[in-house]
């Protein structure tokens, strides 16, 4: 049982990964792995057409114009950061709750919300 909840534990990451929009300029840029190679696809295109900005539709369908440097912000701040946070602070928050459970009911109480901050250690 606790290896499904583990399971979960890690489906639920992916999930938010790939379901789970960063916010820049009053648009939503999704975390996934093909908009993360979109987004740096792009930024290598740009550098080497030595252009400075091009224009994006973002996941909400609203057209914005982007800089090399917002590009890079979103790839390396914002998106990188959330990622980061999840697999550093996040995941192993819920891995060491599940872990630590000793009841059925001790797991049954474990909600895995990645949207939430959590405290670590």
């Amino acid at each position: 049982f606790p290896v499904t909840i583990l399971a979960e534990v890690n489906s639920k990451a992916y999930e938010y990964i790939n379901t789970t929009p960063v916010e820049y300029k009053d648009c939503l840029f999704e975390m996934s792995d093909s908009n993360r190679k979109n987004l740096s696809d792009t930024q290598e295109a740009l550098t080497l057409q030595s252009l400075t900005s091009t224009q994006w539709n973002s996941k909400d369908d609203t057209l914005v114009e982007l800089t090399i440097e917002d590009i890079q912000n979103i790839r390396l701040n914002l998106i990188l950061g959330e990622i980061q946070k999840l697999w550093l602070v996040k995941q192993p928050y819920y891995k060491n709750l599940v872990e630590k459970a000793t009841t059925l009911d001790e797991l049954n109480a474990i909600v895995i919300d990645y949207s939430v901050d959590v405290v670590s250690g």
